[in-house]
C-alpha cells in the first residue's frame, strides 16, 4: 500500500493539490463533469473550449521543462480552441471538425509527453 507522506504541518489533502499534475487532473475531471451535469448550448460550448484552453494550458505547464515542448503544445494549443470557438460562432461545422482533430492531436501530444516525463523519474516524488 503507497502512503502520501506530508511535511509537519501540512495536511494531506493540500499535498495531494500541490504536485504538478493536480491542476491538470482537477481540470480533466471538471471537463468530464460540468458537459454531463449542465445542459448544452452556445454559451456553454463557449465556456467549455475557453475551459479547454486552460486545461490545455495547466497541461503544458505540467510537462514543460523544456522551451520546446511549450511552444510546439502552445502552437498546436492556439489554433485548435481559435478555430473551435470561431468554428463555434459562425456554426461552421468544418472548421469545427478540424478543431476536433487538433484536440485530438493536442492531447495525444500531451499524453505522450506526460508519459516520457514519467518514464523519465528517477524516484518518487514526495517518498522516502
Amino acid at each position: 500500500m503507497y502512503t502520501v507522506s506530508t511535511r509537519p504541518g501540512t495536511s494531506r489533502i493540500r499535498t495531494v493539490l500541490s504536485g504538478r499534475l493536480s491542476v491538470l487532473f482537477w481540470f480533466l475531471v471538471a471537463s468530464i463533469a460540468v458537459p454531463v451535469v449542465v445542459p448544452d448550448g452556445p454559451i456553454v460550448r463557449v465556456i467549455m473550449g475557453v475551459a479547454l484552453f486552460v486545461l490545455m494550458l495547466s497541461g503544458l505547464n505540467a510537462i514543460s521543462r523544456h522551451r520546446h515542448v511549450f511552444h510546439v503544445g502552445i502552437a498546436l494549443a492556439v489554433p485548435t480552441v481559435a478555430l473551435n470557438l470561431f468554428g463555434l460562432a459562425t456554426s461552421n461545422l468544418p472548421l469545427y471538425t478540424v478543431s476536433q482533430f487538433l484536440y485530438l492531436v493536442f492531447f495525444v501530444y500531451l499524453a505522450f509527453q506526460i508519459l516520457r516525463w514519467t518514464l523519465n523519474q528517477v524516484d518518487i516524488p514526495g517518498r522516502r
